[in-house]
């Protein structure tokens, strides 16, 4: 085998979930000579800091012409493995788990198999480490992060992030950009700083833009790239580190703060509202950061939530 092609024809965020199980399968592999690329929908930007090349879906024939639920899991083609990292394509209603967009179901569905699959290609005995190891972990140095911190050292105190952007997949049936609700927080919370990854009208000098603080123009990025896409979700999460409290539903932006560094942190706190509880990435799992579940009702319910995590964290 001379080349393995991760592939994803999901969004953002399920992407970003497949990181650190790529990263663990390409040092193992690395002493085999293997020519690594992931293809998907989105851009190089998304996954820089990994040492596997970007292709776009198009240009990988063999996946892009079969519909997402029909193309095979993982299969070889002449010297080269195809990994599908899609977590839709590994659901069977017999198996346990179905329907589950969390951590818990791509490990126990998805990883296993692939490990299993890798270890019969390669005659390598692959073995699944703690479920914990696999919330991803980003090298932001390659990112534009000299902007964030310059905010961070001009802007102290306490930090709420909201990921107020809307949801792609269906993830909560409010996709507003809870305007009226930060309104109200900016009222009520006068000591401290709200961050918003959609942009408000809303006037006040402790409301941030986080396109603003990012400086997100793709001139920094390379020079004559153009896109339409505004380029920052691995600096929000560099950002979210930062934060004491960060809310949203989930979409790209709130899943990418869903790093190993804040799961661990039992002084972070997590706010995701939406339909199902089962799209949290760390349902079920043993994590040391508050992380609380709201299915969305209205948002004076929302806001009550909110005011009383922000009030705890003031009380501590």
């Amino acid at each position: 085998m001379k080349n393995i092609v991760f592939f994803n024809y999901a969004h953002k965020g399920d992407v970003f979930l497949s990181r650190a199980f790529v990263s663990e399968i390409m040092e193992t592999l690395k002493n085999f000579d293997i020519n690594f690329s992931y293809a998907h929908y989105w851009e190089e930007y998304l996954l820089r800091d990994l040492d596997c090349k970007f292709v776009k879906l198009v240009e990988v024939p063999d996946v892009h012409l079969k519909k997402k639920k029909e193309c095979d899991e993982n299969f070889v083609k002449g010297d080269t493995v195809y990994i599908n990292t899609w977590i839709g394509r590994y659901f069977k209603q017999s198996k346990p788990f179905y329907g589950e967009c969390n951590l818990r179901s791509i490990y126990s569905l998805m990883y296993a198999e692939i490990y299993n699959f890798l270890s019969e290609v390669f005659s390598v005995d692959f073995q699944l480490k703690d479920i914990i190891q696999y919330f991803p972990t980003i090298d932001y140095s390659v990112f534009n992060i000299a902007s964030v911190d310059e905010f961070l050292k001009n802007n102290k105190g306490k930090k709420v992030l909201l990921c107020n952007g809307p949801a792609l997949s269906g993830q909560c049936e409010y996709n507003g950009d809870l305007t009226s609700t930060i309104e109200k927080l900016l009222g009520k919370y006068t000591d401290t700083i709200f961050i918003t990854t959609h942009k408000t009208n809303l006037p006040s000098d402790r409301l941030f833009y986080t396109g603003d603080i990012t400086q997100s123009d793709l001139s920094l990025y390379g020079e004559g790239q153009v896109s339409t896409q505004i380029q920052d979700i691995n600096e929000i999460s560099y950002l979210s580190r930062y934060c004491d409290l960060i809310i949203g539903r989930s979409s790209g932006p709130f899943t990418f703060t869903n790093v190993y560094e804040n799961m661990i942190d039992e002084n972070k706190k997590f706010l995701c509202f939406g339909e199902r509880e089962t799209d949290c990435a760390p349902y079920q799992l043993d994590i040391s950061c508050q992380y609380v579940y709201e299915k969305f009702d209205t948002l004076e319910s929302l806001e009550e939530t909110i005011f009383e995590l922000i009030e705890n964290e003031t009380e501590n």
